[in-house]
């Protein structure tokens, strides 16, 4: 019986002292913890997980007062069920999650606080994005996106949004992104876009700013950014900007020529007006007529109206090519579409002349001009599937009705890499002339030069003017001329009034 007791008291004391060993290393461990926690907080700031929709997301305690350094909100738009703009089997939510991991990557390797919306291919809210970035309490806050237009594969470059009315150092932050990004990159600078209704930007408290990086639609911009290098360059300019907000000088990898997109003189910058953004193409290296060629560009105004298809019956039967500078102002815009799909159909080219062709009204302003244009433009597209990057001013480009607006909307059109031909031939079919003398001074006008940009006119009721072309098409070629249709590579005719 002593002995039994003897066992269970020196249990009894064994537990005892176990209990107490436990107890003694879980405080140790607990002060060792909070020392740790507490070194921690001051210079490393360890992140708090959280799961959202699937993913880790990494949010500082707004609690932590004593966060020593700057945190970044990196939000790869997108994501999940929602892919956003859509190239074949290019996805934009894809890119934006690489280029964000690059910038994530390069801001911890300078010691900044990261904080991502997500990190793999899943969807997350808009109010998710903005919930994250206001309580990790960060000091900037980045939406990156790719931009797309639908019917254009022309226009790129790089542009920055912000939103100023709930930080005013947004638009501050966004010149920065702008400036260092473009700068890295050689993109096409599109300039600042500010914007109170994208969700992202108007729910963060801290300063913000959406940065589309550039257009998937366009095959050489879409290239670059598939590559690796293009992308860490976007994410160099986008760390660059945030050390210049902060001030802090940190060394940037300086970019490789072969990677960027290459500056083409002939682009021109984002219109000035900042207006019908969808209105604007690039511009194209023009090429010089060969040695001894002999060419004329038959230009056809005013329609269609329902003598078109008898017009477009002569072209086919001789085989000629047209440019059609159109409008809309004899048939129904139905009517139209149609007309111009066919005209578009047989190989010719379908440009904007105006919509109303009321020079009063058209000529007003600029912005009355561009409203007048984009209507026409927009049915160019309805029937053709693409926008033109040509267009004839009505009445000409010296015509007296925009004396007062000349030189803005010139400079507007310009800045739009749209391109506006004149004519230096006329077969004079408005000054009351018959069928013979129509050829005469269509087929002489045209015959002093080796390139002549041909005007007629495809209004209701001349049917002069269809009856004279088989003359004048064969009267030309005899003289060795043949005809073809205007394109963004044909140097412009352009009143001498106008280029002075």
């Amino acid at each position: 019986m002593d002995k039994e007791i003897r066992y269970k008291k020196r249990a009894r004391k064994q537990s005892v002292r176990r209990l107490i060993l436990a107890a003694t290393a879980a405080l140790f461990a607990g002060i060792i913890g909070g020392v740790c926690t507490l070194y921690s907080d001051k210079l490393l700031a360890p992140k708090a997980e959280t799961l959202l929709a699937d993913t880790k997301t990494y949010a500082l305690s707004p609690s932590s007062p004593h966060r020593s350094l700057q945190s970044i909100v990196i939000d790869a738009g997108h994501g999940g069920k929602d892919p956003g703009s859509v190239f074949e089997d290019i996805y934009e939510s894809n890119i934006n999650l690489e280029i964000a991991k690059e910038v994530a990557a390069l801001l911890k390797s300078r010691s900044y606080q990261v904080i991502m919306t997500r990190e793999g291919d899943v969807n997350v809210s808009l109010k998710e994005r903005v919930d994250v970035a206001n309580k990790s309490n960060a000091d900037l806050f980045i939406s990156i996106h790719q931009n797309s237009l639908k019917n254009d594969t022309v226009i790129h470059g790089m542009e920055t949004w912000y939103n100023d009315r709930m930080n005013k150092a947004s638009g501050k932050f966004a010149e920065y992104i702008q400036q260092e990004v473009a700068s890295v990159t050689q993109a096409k600078n599109r300039g600042l876009r500010a914007n109170q209704s994208l969700i992202v930007l108007k729910g963060v408290s801290m300063p913000a700013c959406l940065i589309e990086t550039g257009f998937i639609t366009n095959p050489q911009e879409r290239k670059l950014l598939l590559s690796a290098a293009y992308r860490k360059q976007v994410a160099q300019g986008i760390v660059s900007a945030i050390d210049k907000y902060f001030g802090n000088k940190q060394e940037t990898i300086s970019s490789s020529p072969s990677d960027t997109l290459p500056v083409d003189a002939n682009m021109e910058p984002v219109p000035l007006s900042g207006k019908y953004l969808d209105m604007v193409v690039g511009k194209r290296a023009f090429v010089d007529l060969k040695a001894g060629d002999k060419i004329v560009y038959l230009t056809i105004d005013d329609g269609p109206c329902d003598s078109t298809p008898r017009l477009l019956e002569v072209l086919d039967r001789y085989d000629v090519k047209a440019t059609f500078f159109v409008t809309a102002q004899y048939l129904s815009e139905d009517q139209i579409v149609k007309q111009l799909g066919q005209i578009s159909a047989r190989g010719h080219a379908v440009a904007v002349h105006t919509y109303s062709h009321q020079y009063g009204s058209i000529y007003q302003s600029v912005d009355s001009y561009l409203k007048d244009y984009k209507k026409m433009d927009d049915l160019i597209v309805k029937a053709t599937g693409k926008r033109s990057p040509l267009f004839r001013f009505p009445g000409g480009s010296n015509t007296g009705y925009n004396k007062k607006i000349r030189a803005e909307l010139i400079s507007e059109m310009n800045s739009r890499g749209l391109i506006y031909h004149d004519w230096n031939a006329f077969n004079g079919d408005t000054d009351g002339l018959i069928k013979e003398q129509m050829i005469s001074k269509a087929v002489t006008e045209s015959s002093y030069k080796n390139k002549s940009v041909l005007l007629i006119h495809d209004t209701p009721g001349k049917k002069d003017v269809i009856d004279t072309l088989p003359s004048i098409i064969l009267k030309l070629r005899e003289k060795g001329y043949r005809f073809d249709v205007l394109d963004e590579t044909v140097k412009p005719i352009q009143f001498e009034s106008v280029q002075k």
